[in-house]
Order: structure tokens, then sequence, then C-alpha cells
């Protein structure tokens, strides 16, 4: 069995002395895109601020067999990059300034190969001849996708010294059109492909079930399901967790799809 990159076991936070996650565990392994899904408030982003490091918890954490409150912050940062769900700039920024932040965190880009690796990101989020302008001036769809290629150049190599990396997104595609919404699935699964490991925070259940190999179904700051898409993300699960109805079918793989239920009463007229 392939080893964790991200071992996650009894962890709980509370703020301000209130529960927000209680008792998660999930592991995350190399080749692999871990979907965590959830209503709001349930705690993915409390979850996701604790496996990166910025929130205190209980309970562990590891990257790579390493806990990470032993690890120091260069580690980390060598070993995993942080997608936060808002990133807001109170200066007046370049495109390719933004994205370089990403290789002043991590290791693996020799300094001959920066300008060439930060172009190559920008491309890869379909952002190529936009590095000269400022990112305040950009659609918040287009900062998100900066954004992700600051993180990409962070671990731009997804297996490093023989250890593979981590990318952690929260809601990497909220921001996003239909087009750029799949474009960044489908990096999230190059960069499993490659050998590193994905978390990424999603509300759409539709692009958890086709591109995710595990879902982390939470519900109310606890676990309410894990596993393959086909075996967690089912109506009655749905119609629980998120308090609402909706239509499903199977792809011939298995994969389930959903639609709300007056979208299949109108296709059946």
């Amino acid at each position: 069995m392939v080893s964790p990159v991200l071992e996650v076991r009894g962890v709980s936070v509370a703020i301000e002395r209130k529960p927000i996650v209680e008792g998660v565990s999930v592991t995350a392994r190399a080749g692999e895109v871990l979907a965590i899904i959830g209503p709001n408030g349930s705690g993915k982003t409390t979850l996701m601020k604790a496996l990166s490091g910025e929130l205190e918890h209980l309970g562990g954490i590891a990257l790579n067999g390493q806990p990470l409150r032993t690890l120091p912050p260069r580690a980390a940062a060598t070993m995993r990059a942080v997608m936060p769900q808002a990133s807001v700039l109170s200066f007046p920024f370049t495109v390719r300034e933004v994205v370089r932040l990403g290789l002043s965190a991590g290791l693996g880009v020799l300094p001959a190969q920066r300008e060439a690796v930060v172009e190559a990101a920008l491309r890869r989020v379909d952002l190529a001849g936009f590095g000269g302008r400022m990112y305040q001036s950009l659609s918040g769809g287009e900062q998100q996708r900066v954004q992700l290629a600051r993180v990409l150049c962070q671990v731009w190599q997804p297996v490093f010294e023989g250890l593979p990396r981590l990318l952690l997104l929260d809601e990497p595609v909220s921001s996003l059109d239909i087009k750029h919404q799949l474009l960044v699935m489908e990096i999230a699964r190059g960069f499993a492909a490659a050998g590193g490991a994905v978390v990424a925070i999603l509300h759409d259940l539709n692009l958890a079930a086709l591109y995710a190999d595990q879902v982390l179904v939470m519900s109310e700051g606890r676990r309410a399901a894990c596993g393959a898409p086909a075996e967690v993300l089912d109506i009655a699960l749905v119609r629980e967790v998120f308090g609402c109805e909706l239509a499903t079918l199977q792809l011939s793989n298995g994969t389930p799809l959903f639609a709300p239920q007056v979208a299949m009463r109108l296709a059946a007229e």
C-alpha cells in the first residue's frame, strides 16, 4: 500500500472555546485527490487550517510520517503548499511578483529556472501573458488562478528528494467559470498522477465525484463519511447532510452525478 502523505488522526479544533471540528481522521496518499465536502459551517475550512498548521489542534497530523507540530516552517513549506479560500494583497504587486512568492517558499527550482517556471505556471492556469499586469486589476477568478500558480511554483516538483508533496486547496474553483473549474481539477489530477497528493475543499458534488479518489463528507464538525465517491455519495447521505432533495444518475463506471429534482422533472416532461 502507498504510504500516506498526510495522516490525520482524531483531530479536533476549538475557536474561542467553541468546538468547530471534532475527532476527524482521514488519510491522503500519493497519487490521489481527496475532496472535502459538506454544507456551510460544517468545519471544512477550519479543518484545512489545522492541516496547514494555521490553527492549533488536538489529535495528530503528520506529513510524510513527521508530526506537523515538530516540523520547522521551512520544512513544512517544502513538503506542502496551501491555497487559502481568499488571499488579500494590500500592496501593488504584479501577477509575476505574486507567483514568484511561491518560489521563495519552496525548494526544487534552480535559480536559472525560476523565471521559466513562473511563466510555465501562468500558462498552466491559462494566464499566459498576464505576468506584467497588476494583481489587483484582475477579476476574482483570475486572481484565484494566480494564487494557484503561486502554490504550484512552491511544489513545482510533485515528488522532491524522494518524498511526495501535498497541495492543500480551499475552494479552488469557487470564483471560476466552468472552463476554468475543469482546468483546475485537471491540474489537481495531474499533480496527483505525477506522484503528489491533493486535498481540496469543493462545493460541487459532481466535481468531487468525477475527480476525487476519496471524498471526506463533513457534517456539524464531524466526519459523516469517507471513501470512494461511488461508495459515499448516495442520495440518502446527501439528503441527511445537505438537507435537500437531489436526483442522481450513475455513469457506467459507477460514478454518481447529481441534479436538482426539478431538473429531472423537466427532463421527463
